[in-house]
């Protein structure tokens, strides 16, 4: 029940992050002086990172142990968030969601392979439907989220919202996922 919990929260924070940072786009656009077109790759350049990182996750998995990618996953996840919401530019922040479309990609395939390696196949129905329900909440609470700290804080928090939860992430993946 551990692994499961925790592998669902890394994919709410997950999805949560890729919603997140399109909900800040007009602060964002305001912040860094961006036109239209150019602030729609701070979207483009963390969906083509993603989907030239997702297909590596297995070959990474089988290479170096799925605890360990989805450990780098997550600390690398989290610094480019950090980054992110440290930027001072448009380059430098479509540089760093790159980063988190890239360390954000096996996240998902790999968390969602190793819940059905560890659990009974008679179990994989509900394991696999409580691990969707996290999907599927992460991108409706993030505008949540973001329209309750944003104001308030200013569009960076978009990225640091989440930081913390992200460092507890890693912390229960470190002791709940065995080295398999």
């Amino acid at each position: 029940l551990v692994i499961l919990v925790t592998l669902t929260f890394v994919t709410i924070l997950y999805s949560a992050t890729v919603t997140i940072a399109n909900v800040a786009l007009p602060d964002i656009r305001g912040a860094l002086s961006a036109t239209q077109d150019q602030i729609t790759w701070i979207v483009t350049a963390n969906i083509v990172a993603t989907a030239v990182a997702t297909p590596l996750a297995g070959w990474m998995a089988g290479r170096f142990g799925v605890r360990r990618v989805i450990l780098v996953s997550i600390a690398g996840f989290t610094l480019s968030s950090i980054l992110c919401g440290s930027a001072t530019s448009l380059g430098a922040l479509v540089l760093y969601r790159v980063g988190q479309g890239a360390f954000g990609a096996p996240l998902v395939p790999l968390s969602q392979a190793y819940l059905l390696r560890v659990f009974p196949q008679h179990l994989h129905t509900s394991a696999m439907a409580i691990w969707c329900m996290g999907a599927i909440l992460g991108p409706i609470i993030a505008p949540t989220i973001r329209g309750s700290f944003s104001p308030i804080y200013g569009w960076r928090w978009a990225f640091f919202i989440l930081v913390p939860f992200r460092v507890a992430a890693f912390l229960i993946v470190s002791l709940a996922v065995s080295t398999a």
